[in-house]
């Protein structure tokens, strides 16, 4: 996390600018004063990730994401946009005056890191990514309908192969010279490197069919396969 990697730095290479000591010890005397800003910061700051490393995550070629990277993705910049509301709204203006008084620029560093440009973000992930329908499709990351045509066409095709390919493995099952004598259909399934096969899952198949299947048996588990 990132968190712990800063903290690790910081023990690597302590600080030893008296200004920034004093400003650190400032800020920490001024939220002992408040504790609600501070309970409310602790709070939002336990939903913000390693961001860098998540969009590193999104942009590589090789990485998985997920609907749940996703939804963390937004949680984080949402987690984000409300840490300026607590300042906003838990900032009194005795509090305020106090900051000054001390010569604390949390609430300008604050404004000038977590700015407008993070609600864009957010709007735009929302507005490109179907979170909840990639959770019930149990698709990693699933585009909204009706933003693109060629993409709404392509997804069509993709939800229709199921059926397409049930009614491909019953026409096969259907073309075998001998009889199939078993209490389930058989299924025709693929497998990466070794091609299509036919799969059984009859506990034990009988002797005629064993015969128009030899050399053909390819067993995983106790499930029996039969090149087709």
């Amino acid at each position: 996390p990132m968190g712990r990697r800063l903290l690790r730095a910081w023990f690597l290479r302590p600080i030893i600018d008296i200004d920034v000591i004093n400003n650190r010890l400032n800020t920490i005397s001024f939220f002992l004063c408040c504790e609600e800003v501070m309970s409310a910061l602790r709070e939002t700051l336990k939903s913000v990730r390693d961001v860098p490393h998540m969009l590193k995550k999104f942009n590589s070629p090789s990485s998985s994401c997920t609907s749940s990277d996703w939804h963390t993705f937004l949680k984080c910049i949402c987690s984000l946009l409300h840490i300026n509301k607590i300042f906003e709204v838990g900032i009194s203006e005795h509090l305020a005056n106090k900051l000054q008084h001390m010569s604390i620029d949390l609430v300008e560093k604050a404004n000038s890191s977590i700015t407008a440009e993070l609600d864009y973000v957010s709007n735009l992930v929302i507005g490109v990514i179907d979170v909840q329908r990639s959770k019930e499709k149990g698709y990693e990351t699933l585009v909204k309908e009706n933003l693109c045509d060629e993409l709404d066409e392509l997804r069509m095709v993709y939800e229709g192969l199921p059926d397409f390919l049930e009614q491909v493995s019953a026409n096969e099952n259907a073309s075998f010279p001998f009889s199939l004598e078993c209490r389930k259909a058989p299924l025709i399934v693929y497998v990466h490197q070794i091609g299509y096969l036919m799969c059984f899952f009859d506990e034990k198949i009988s002797e005629a069919l064993l015969i128009g299947l030899q050399d053909f048996e390819f067993a995983v588990s106790c499930v029996l396969f039969y090149f087709v």
